[in-house]
């Protein structure tokens, strides 16, 4: 399911440039105030696989209707709103819950340790549509997707390029892991997927999370497999860092 709010806020507004972890403790606190067990499980564990935990929701970015960054002063200024947020969930329950919190409070506040902040009134949710899944598909990538090998929570975990010859296995390898902890054992296999980079210009973003950069690229890509699998992708976010830094939220192209 995939939710798109619309954000009433005051001209002018100002957050910090690396705002997405800030989306992510927001959306915490939701869930928290909804069923504070659930979301200790989701935020400390998720759905374990192989010794990896997959949190089966990610974000878009902000997108206001006019905006200015301001990079020397690492500020994002939300110049004229309302200003739109899309969240992605695999889990029913998950959305269910964020959902009716926020039919409840109908506000949100995206707090960080500097002075800047950010709190604007969401005026409308609405349900999006799904895409028509089929086993072959074209996506493009709206939040960067991050790809690593190595332990993430290492201070040096190698962040692949969709140029890389190990991209299209590592890219796969993460997806059918991610299912495979949805479902809780081992229904898909890595030689069920195939990866294709349909795009050239591919543009590195860089990230910084509790003192860990993340890096992930923007690109166009066509992914056969099946189209269930396909399905938890679009939901969840392909990749790393989903939940935490919304990475891997990807729209059908052409849509």
């Amino acid at each position: 399911m995939r939710i798109k709010l619309s954000i009433e806020h005051k001209p002018n507004e100002k957050l910090i440039i690396n705002y997405q972890y800030l989306i992510s403790s927001w959306l915490y606190s939701l869930l928290y105030s909804r069923d504070s067990e659930s979301a200790t499980w989701l935020h400390d564990r998720g759905y374990e696989y192989k010794g990896a935990s997959y949190k089966h929701f990610c974000f878009s970015m902000l997108k206001p209707k006019l905006f200015k960054l301001h990079p020397k002063e690492g500020v994002l200024e939300l110049v004229e709103g309302p200003t739109e947020l899309i969240i992605s969930f695999n889990a029913h329950k998950i959305a269910n819950d964020v959902i009716n919190e926020l039919l409840k409070m109908n506000t949100i506040k995206l707090l960080s340790d500097s002075i800047v902040s950010f709190e604007g009134t969401i005026n409308n949710i609405e349900v999006l549509q799904a895409p028509v899944f089929t086993d072959n598909m074209n996506f493009i990538a709206k939040t960067p997707i991050c790809i690593s090998v190595g332990d993430m929570n290492s201070k040096q975990p190698k962040f692949l390029s969709p140029e890389d010859d190990n991209y299209p296995e590592a890219f796969a390898r993460n997806l059918v892991n991610k299912a495979n902890a949805y479902f809780g054992e081992e229904k898909y296999r890595v030689e069920q997927v195939k990866f294709s980079l349909l795009s050239s210009n591919n543009k590195s973003k860089l990230f910084s999370i509790k003192g860990i950069k993340v890096r992930g690229y923007l690109y166009r890509f066509n992914l056969s497999a099946p189209k269930e699998l396909i399905e938890i992708g679009y939901y969840a976010g392909f990749g790393t860092q989903n939940g935490s830094l919304g990475m891997g939220f990807c729209e059908e192209e052409g849509n």
